[in-house]
């Protein structure tokens, strides 16, 4: 199978509904066991069709990663993506060309001809799923739509009595600075991102927060 359909470019906002679309459309025991894929064997790979630079389509697909992970269902990791391998389509064709080999170190052949893995993506994937791990309510919580524009998309999940994890996108070229209604999740104190140890505060009933171009922040209450 393959696909000639062009790239469709959501807003933030737009991205939000859609997932609010999904989850009104199916029973939420059917969205929580859903297997999330960026892309697979029949389809063209992530990278492939973000067609930015390369420094700029793998930070892409670490923010894509990163929903993935945050919001409801199974993330499903089809082999390469966690490690940026470059297995571009041609003429729109996604197989045979997105079933290039793994670069494996210890394999025979050309590393550098899919690779070589990138490390940092290697390393955020495997941070991702501690992150998944650590936390319950991004397993069995509901996602409840804080925040979204543009730019910007934040979410919680949430899942009584364990701690809400707020989760910020920013898909900008630009940092983002926002302050996100927090709907008394937490009605004061500071957050800390899970990924980089980043800490933001809540105050007024809002959170305010500074997020990276086209990454994200995965916050959890510290008291």
């Amino acid at each position: 199978m393959y696909s000639t359909t062009p790239t469709v470019l959501l807003s933030a906002r737009e991205a939000a509904h859609a997932l609010q679309a999904i989850l009104a459309d199916y029973p939420p025991q059917s969205a929580a066991v859903s297997f999330n894929l960026l892309d697979s064997h029949d389809t063209n790979r992530a990278l492939f069709v973000l067609t930015e630079p390369p420094v700029i389509a793998s930070q892409r697909l670490r923010l894509a990663a990163l929903l993935q992970f945050m919001a409801f269902g199974a993330p499903m990791v089809y082999y390469g993506d966690e490690a940026a391998i470059n297995a571009p389509g041609k003429n729109g064709f996604g197989d045979p060309y997105n079933r290039a080999p793994y670069p494996w170190a210890d394999a025979s052949g050309d590393i550098k001809t899919y690779g070589p893995p990138e490390i940092q993506a290697l390393s955020y994937y495997s941070q991702l799923g501690a992150v998944r791990h650590s936390l319950p309510a991004l397993r069995n919580g509901s996602l409840v739509t804080l925040f979204a524009n543009a730019d910007v998309y934040a979410f919680a999940r949430v899942a009584p009595p364990e701690k809400p994890v707020v989760v910020v996108l920013n898909k900008a070229d630009r940092d983002a600075q926002t302050a996100i209604p927090i709907r008394g999740l937490y009605p004061n104190g500071v957050l800390q991102d899970e990924l980089t140890g980043e800490k933001f505060t809540v105050g007024n009933g809002r959170l305010r927060v500074t997020v990276t171009a086209r990454s994200g922040l995965v916050l959890v209450g510290t008291s």
